[in-house]
C-alpha cells in the first residue's frame, strides 16, 4: 500500500513523511523542555525550604516598615533568609537566642493558627524583661529561654505577643533581609524599646 501510494503520488507521500518527522521533532523538543523544568523542581523546593525565598507581605501590622501605601492592593515583596539563622550548633548547644537580635524582622507560624504565616519584629529575647501593652494581663513579662517577644510596628493594628505572649523560637521560619518590590531597600529599624532592667521591677509584678 505504501509502495502504491509512493508511485501514485510521491509528493504527497514525501509531505506526509515530513509532517510526521516535524511532529516528532516538536514532541521531543517539548518533552526535553518538560524534563528540564521537572529536574529543577527539587532545586526550587530546596532553595525555598532551606536557603531563601521571595514573598509578599500582607496586611498593615508592620506599617510603615512594610506596605506604607494606603492602597491594600499594593504590597511589598521581601526576600527571606532561611539559611542565616539555621545554625544547628547553636540549637544543639541550647542557645538559640544567639541566632537572633532585638530589632530583627522575622516570619513565623502563628501560635494561634500554625497554618497562618505572620511577619513581626523581635523586641525581646529569652532572659529579657519587657514592658507589655494591652491586652496582655500584666504590665511586665520575663521572657523564658528559647522564646521571643514579637510585635508589629503598627501597634494599633497588630495581633502579636501582647495577645498570645512569648513565642517559641522554633516557630520562626525566616528572617526578612530586605524589600525587593516596589522599591529595593533594607529592613528599616522600627518598633519600640520594650526591655527594662528587672532590678527596678518588684518580683510580684512579673508574669513568668
Amino acid at each position: 500500500m505504501v509502495v502504491q501510494l509512493f508511485w501514485r503520488d510521491p509528493a504527497k507521500y514525501t509531505a506526509s513523511i515530513q509532517s510526521t518527522l516535524y511532529s516528532w521533532m516538536v514532541f521531543t523538543q517539548r518533552l526535553r523542555q518538560t524534563l528540564l523544568l521537572a529536574s529543577w523542581v527539587p532545586v526550587v523546593f530546596f532553595v525555598q525550604d532551606h536557603l531563601c525565598w521571595v514573598c509578599p507581605v500582607n496586611g498593615i501590622s508592620m506599617r510603615p516598615t512594610f506596605n506604607p501605601d494606603t492602597n491594600l492592593l499594593w504590597r511589598d515583596w521581601v526576600i527571606l533568609d532561611k539559611l542565616g539563622f539555621r545554625d544547628l550548633k547553636a540549637w544543639w548547644a541550647g542557645h538559640p537566642e544567639s541566632l537572633f537580635k532585638v530589632g530583627d524582622v522575622v516570619v513565623l507560624r502563628s501560635p494561634l493558627d500554625p497554618g497562618k504565616i505572620l511577619t513581626k519584629r523581635i523586641v525581646g529575647l529569652g532572659g529579657d524583661t519587657v514592658v507589655t501593652r494591652k491586652p496582655y494581663p500584666s504590665s511586665y513579662v520575663e521572657i523564658p529561654p528559647g522564646h521571643a517577644w514579637l510585635e508589629g510596628d503598627e501597634q494599633f493594628h497588630s495581633t502579636d505577643s501582647n495577645t498570645y505572649g512569648p513565642v517559641s523560637l522554633t516557630l520562626i521560619e525566616a528572617k526578612v533581609k530586605g524589600i525587593i518590590w516596589p522599591r529595593w531597600s533594607g529592613v528599616s529599624s522600627g518598633g519600640r524599646e520594650a526591655r527594662v532592667d528587672p532590678r527596678f521591677i518588684h518580683d510580684t509584678q512579673l508574669k513568668t
